[in-house]
C-alpha cells in the first residue's frame, strides 16, 4: 500500500512538475469547490454522475487548505468509488485505513524526501511549523523515509 503511494506521488511530480495539490487536482480536472461545510467537516470528495469534485472548507487557513486538498485528491485516487462519507456514518466499516492512506499521500506529496536533510537536527514540530503542515504528516513522512520505499 505504502509502496503504490509513494509511486503515484513520484508519477504525478514527474508528469505535472508541482507538488502543489490545488494544481494537481486542477490538472487532473476535478472540480474544486471552497464553501462553507457544516460541523466539523474540513473537506470531502465525490463523484456523482462521473463529475469528480473535492469541496473544502472556506473557513481554513491556505496551509490548512492545501492539507486538505491533498487529503482529498488522495481519496480521489485511490477511493474513487468509495463513498467514505456514507460509510462512517452509514455502516460499521473502519473507515480509518483510508483516512490513513490519504494521509500517508498527503505527507509524501506536501514533503520532499530532503526534508530531514534540510531540517537537520530540527524536531517534528519545528519542521512541521516552518513547512506549513502538521505534526502528524512530518511524522508520516519519517515513516515513510524509514521504510526505503
Amino acid at each position: 500500500m505504502k509502496r503504490n503511494i509513494r509511486k503515484e506521488v513520484r508519477r504525478l511530480i514527474d508528469k505535472y512538475e508541482t507538488r502543489n495539490p490545488i494544481e494537481l487536482i486542477e490538472f487532473l480536472d476535478i472540480s474544486l469547490i471552497k464553501t462553507t461545510l457544516g460541523g466539523r467537516m474540513r473537506g470531502y470528495y465525490c463523484c456523482p454522475l462521473d463529475i469528480e469534485s473535492i469541496c473544502i472548507s472556506s473557513n481554513l487557513s491556505d496551509e490548512d487548505i492545501t492539507m486538505v486538498a491533498a487529503h482529498e485528491l488522495a481519496h480521489a485516487l485511490f477511493h474513487r468509488n468509495m463513498n467514505i462519507l456514507f460509510m462512517s456514518s452509514n455502516t460499521f466499516c473502519n473507515k480509518g485505513r483510508y483516512e490513513k492512506l490519504a494521509n500517508y499521500f498527503s505527507a509524501d506529496l506536501l514533503l520532499s524526501d530532503d526534508i530531514f536533510k534540510n531540517h537537520k537536527g530540527e524536531c517534528f514540530e519545528f519542521i512541521a511549523k516552518s513547512e506549513g503542515v502538521s505534526y502528524e504528516l512530518v511524522e508520516l513522512k519519517s515513516e515513510l523515509i524509514s521504510l526505503n520505499i
